[in-house]
């Protein structure tokens, strides 16, 4: 029923979006772009409820399993570029299969049966792959650099953050350790947001 009804339904709005448009008189071109544009949006809209429940639970897992259960993220958060890849395949591989994959069954391309059951597809192929992604790469991607070139630890001995005060000599503000590094191009300490401003 879904397989039958969702194309109609796309085709009639789209469709009398285009004709109101053209009743405006704006040009054929116009409408048409309005209307790729409307059918955009429904699908979005559409979709996004999937990609919400696999970004959801990808993240989940990932701080509750592979972060306390399996220990292979650090418990301290990280934040600063520099201490961190451009992209981490634990979540972007787990997230792209579980939106895939559950958006491939809502449109009846993993067969009618599971077409019904594409949530519940999202939330267990991000659960699954989450964990199984972290073991295969080791956990070696949540953090490139072990030392960010200060000597003083970012936490405590009991996880509370260290409030020494650090002068960044890009934007001459001061900073608490934990949001502060030292930088070989400014050869000095910079703050985590002048270093994400930079271009390189």
């Amino acid at each position: 029923l879904l397989k039958k009804v969702l194309p109609i339904t796309l085709f009639v709005i789209g469709f009398i979006t285009l004709v109101a448009i053209m009743m405006k008189d704006y040009s054929f071109l116009d409408g048409l772009v309005l209307w790729v544009a409307v059918m955009i949006l429904l699908l979005i809209f559409i979709v996004l409820p999937l990609v919400a429940i696999a970004w959801v639970v990808v993240v989940a897992t990932d701080i509750a399993i592979n972060k306390y259960v399996l220990k292979l993220s650090p418990k301290e958060p990280e934040f600063r570029r520099e201490m961190l890849y451009d992209f981490n395949p634990v979540g972007l591989v787990s997230f792209g299969l579980a939106a895939g994959l559950s958006i491939a069954a809502f449109f009846g391309l993993l067969g009618e049966f599971l077409a019904s059951y594409s949530p519940l597809i999202a939330l267990v192929v991000g659960f699954v792959m989450t964990p199984i992604m972290g073991l295969i790469t080791g956990g070696k991607y949540y953090i490139k650099n072990d030392s960010d070139g200060i000597k003083e630890p970012r936490f405590d001995s009991e996880g509370t953050p260290v409030a020494t005060l650090y002068h960044c000599v890009g934007c001459n503000e001061n900073y608490e350790r934990p949001d502060v590094m030292y930088s070989q191009a400014h050869s000095g300490v910079i703050c985590s947001l002048c270093k994400t401003l930079q271009k390189a």
